[in-house]
């Protein structure tokens, strides 16, 4: 005996197609049954025989429509606002599927005809909905957005935010001032930067702070430091170059005296983890990191800043690999040059600072060429967890001139050479030392082939050439001009061999070897050279009467012992006929002669400042002599170290 079958009706709900049978219950079918029944005649549905479709002039497509997540912004005078929607798409138009996140009909009508869904594609968007944390699709967070904006998720997402996604737009709404605890008074581009890292920060998403060269990216750091360390359970940890450790330990007890930090350093340094996690604060060089990487990893650290983060740019490097292995709550890359030369260096900094953001590294390589083009494809993709302002964009805020102190300690070998030098000349010389006793001291700062003689690599273990070649990268990324201002021919002369071998680029040079009837034919050439170039100059043959506006930037290799004739150098680009902002570098070793220079020329500014005259004021006293005989890296190195 046949069971018998009761009826039912076909009937639009909504946007999908149910079941109504006799007692007026409601099924959803799935698009598979209804498939069945539309074009292979089968009439039976979940034991329910189906009599009648309504409305009768119902449509049926075998073909599915294509399901998408869309990402949408609309711009405000205030924000950025960023949602999402499921929508399907077939030949003809597209639509919004509605509660897509609770939807149990795996199909849809769609101006009156019904489509199909590929089975378990809206299960599939919902779960990369729900990995990207997404809870409501109408508001999206900066690190939803980026979630969604991986490249794993490309397939199935599309973005149509016109990549808006810029500071201004974004942090409008969040612009709070720096905490009272710092010890500067900001630009209003750099409150911009520290309420970005405070947003982005915020929502546990790494980002790339690259602004140029001169505009305070290690302040704005600082700033975002001292906000998190009111709440945050963990310490941070500053990675830096060597010849940086230095320069953001002096600006941390500056800006931020409130700040709890330890560098970690030297043969001394602690390796136990509980000990480290005391401080609030960290900093390192990346050496350092890649020999305790195994003691690094077993703390849970709050931020991760990667200063000068080009360090990372190559992808198979231990480096790279140990920085990235480093379990941190989120990454902050501080580098004026996010990319050098291949796109390959922006995907490793991304990938440092949002993992998987620009997929692997197989697959970009695949996607993107070393082209302008593929360049300008990557951009939108990284713009909004990267933050890029020009000097020429924020000169308003700026001063004309930035001055721009590079404290260097000098490696441990070269410390010692030093040393050596030192004792000598204070046997030597003892309580009657002069300047020019301590001539010597100053040119073996500048370096110490300067000395010798010698026409080896320059770079080879003295980190104030290294930081010297790493501004010049920055410079040279930008096609501009610098001045270098050393006193010693032999130096002068090395240097400027090296940096033409290593860079490539237009060098050129004035001392007193070259007569005065040449030089403006120099200073010409100089500044009607396309593109990056250098000009290495004599303080006291080149730092008068001499024109030279074709540069903003400007580097004092070393220090003078009379401020009237750095300023006069400096002024060479600095002046009239200038319209940049001129960038003025001062390097010098801490501990050394150069050291004590550098606090007598802060002085005699600051006297000049008061506007204090007397005989005090001018020349070098006894006193200031003896300190620069005195000064010594190896006795600060010893006493760091406890021996």
């Amino acid at each position: 005996m046949e069971k018998h079958l009761s009826q039912a009706t076909l009937r639009t709900v909504d946007d999908y197609i149910a079941i109504r049978v006799n007692n007026g219950e409601m099924i959803i079918p799935s698009a598979e049954e209804l498939f069945s029944y539309a074009f292979q005649g089968i009439r039976t549905i979940r034991g329910h025989e189906i009599v009648e479709i309504v409305p009768s002039t119902q449509e049926f497509s075998r073909f599915p429509a294509e399901l998408k997540i869309r990402l949408d912004a609309t711009p405000s005078s205030s924000e950025l606002h960023i949602s999402c929607r499921i929508v399907a798409r077939t030949s003809r138009e597209s639509c919004i599927v509605n509660d897509a996140l609770r939807r149990t009909a795996d199909h849809m009508l769609i101006s009156g005809t019904w489509y199909p869904f590929v089975f378990g594609v809206l299960d599939n968007l919902r779960n990369i909905l729900q990995h990207a944390r997404v809870a409501d699709l109408s508001s999206l967070t900066l690190a939803n957005y980026l979630a969604l904006s991986k490249a794993d998720c490309r397939e199935w997402v599309e973005d149509h935010t016109e990549h808006r996604l810029d500071a201004d737009q974004m942090l409008a709404h969040f612009i709070e001032a720096p905490p009272s605890e710092l010890r500067a008074q900001l630009y209003p581009y750099q409150i911009d930067g520290y309420n970005w890292l405070r947003t982005v920060c915020g929502e546990d998403i790494g980002c790339i702070l690259a602004d140029e060269m001169g505009l305070g990216k290690t302040l704005q750091v600082i700033a975002l430091l001292v906000h998190r360390h009111k709440f945050a359970q963990k310490p941070s940890l500053i990675i830096v170059p060597a010849t940086l450790v230095e320069n953001w330990t002096r600006e941390l007890r500056k800006f931020a005296p409130s700040l709890d930090f330890y560098v970690h350093k030297g043969s001394s340094r602690t390796g136990f983890p509980i000990q480290i996690q005391e401080s609030e604060l960290v900093v390192m060089s990346y050496d350092t990191l890649v020999q305790d990487i195994a003691m690094l990893k077993m703390i849970q650290w709050d931020l991760l800043i990667a200063d000068e983060a080009q360090a990372v740019k190559n992808p198979d490097t231990k480096r790279t690999s140990a920085v990235k292995s480093v379990t941190r709550r989120a990454t902050i890359a501080v580098t004026g040059t996010p990319l050098e030369n291949r796109n390959r260096d922006l995907w490793s900094i991304a990938d440092l600072v949002v993992p998987g953001l620009l997929g692997n590294l197989r697959e970009f390589e695949a996607r993107y060429a070393d082209s302008v083009e593929d360049a300008a494809r990557l951009e939108p993709i990284v713009t909004p967890i990267l933050l890029r302002r020009r000097v020429a964009d924020v000169a308003k805020d700026l001063p004309e001139r930035i001055d721009i102190p590079q404290p260097i300690e000098m490696h441990q070998d070269l410390a010692k050479c030093y040393e050596e030098l030192r004792s000598a000349t204070e046997t030597e010389y003892g309580k009657a030392a002069t300047l020019v006793s301590l001539g010597k001291l100053r040119q073996f700062c500048v370096h110490p082939f300067q000395l010798t003689g010698e026409w080896g690599n320059p770079a080879t273990d003295n980190g104030k050439y290294e930081r010297f070649l790493e501004i010049l990268e920055e410079i040279f990324a930008r096609k501009e001009k610098v001045l270098v201002f050393i006193q010693y021919l032999h130096a002068s002369d090395l240097f400027a061999k090296d940096l033409h071998a290593r860079f490539g680029v237009y060098v050129d040079s004035i001392d007193g070897r070259v007569p005065i009837s040449e030089r403006q034919l120099k200073v010409d050439r100089f500044s009607a050279h396309p593109g990056s170039a250098v000009f290495m100059l004599n303080p006291r043959t080149a730092g008068i009467g001499l024109n030279l506006t074709a540069a903003n930037h400007v580097i004092h290799y070393g220090p003078d012992w009379n401020p009237a004739i750095e300023d006069q150098a400096s002024a060479r680009s600095h002046r009239r006929g200038q319209t940049h902002p001129v960038t003025i570098h001062r390097m010098f070793f801490v501990d050394s002669v150069e050291d004590i220079i550098i606090q007598r020329l802060e002085h005699k500014r600051q006297l000049a400042e008061m506007a204090i005259v007397g005989t005090k004021g001018d020349g070098e006293s006894r006193e200031e002599i003896m300190r620069a005989l005195r000064a010594s890296p190896i006795k600060r190195r010893n006493a760091e170290d406890g021996s």
